[in-house]
């Protein structure tokens, strides 16, 4: 890992951290609480992230992956250990190679031989990349473990590669993506 990528890196995390403090918490106690690694392959609509000179022009795009490595503690049942699938959309009114930002939703599902019960969320919220350091801020209900969460937080925190088209000399169509969540109930 060079310099540069350890200081993307390391401000992902930092705004994560800002991020995660500003989840939003009901008056009484949190009842549930998670982590996990995130992978994603995002695909986007035609004609892509443009490259420079383009600056700023829209764009949206899918997603889909997820978490072999979520562990969610949800008191009164056992915690939930397990595989996650995310999927999703987003769109940005001004995307470009340096900068974007936008809309995002996506939903999450598990279920695991190992606990009982399972993982199932509605979350729409922003997302701010610079250059290829990613925060995505989310909110909505959840069902965990069988207990329902009206408003439960999740940030996610990663870095954005380009793997079908270089943003240079071609528009990015196919990127991945690799971080990881924190997840508030």
């Amino acid at each position: 890992m060079n310099g540069r990528t350890r200081r993307w890196l390391g401000a992902g995390a930092t705004i994560a951290a800002a991020a995660a403090i500003s989840m939003p918490t009901s008056a009484s106690a949190l009842s549930s609480v998670g982590v996990g690694e995130v992978g994603l392959v995002v695909n986007f609509a035609s004609p892509g992230v443009q490259p420079p000179p383009v600056l700023c022009a829209g764009v949206s795009f899918s997603f889909y992956g997820g978490s072999q490595v979520a562990a969610i503690t949800i008191p009164g049942t056992q915690a939930y250990v397990g595989p996650v699938a995310l999927n999703g959309s987003g769109g940005s009114a001004c995307a470009g190679v340096p900068f974007d930002s936008g809309a995002v939703s996506l939903t999450a599902s598990g279920s695991s031989g190992i606990t009982v019960g399972g993982v199932s969320c509605t979350f729409s919220g922003i997302y701010v990349r610079l250059g290829s350091a990613v925060v995505v801020q989310l909110t909505g209900p959840c069902t965990l473990g069988g207990v329902p969460e009206p408003t439960a937080g999740l940030v996610i925190a990663g870095v954005f590669r380009p793997t079908v088209g270089n943003g240079v000399t071609s528009p990015v169509t196919q990127a991945s993506f690799n971080g990881a969540f924190a997840l508030q109930g």
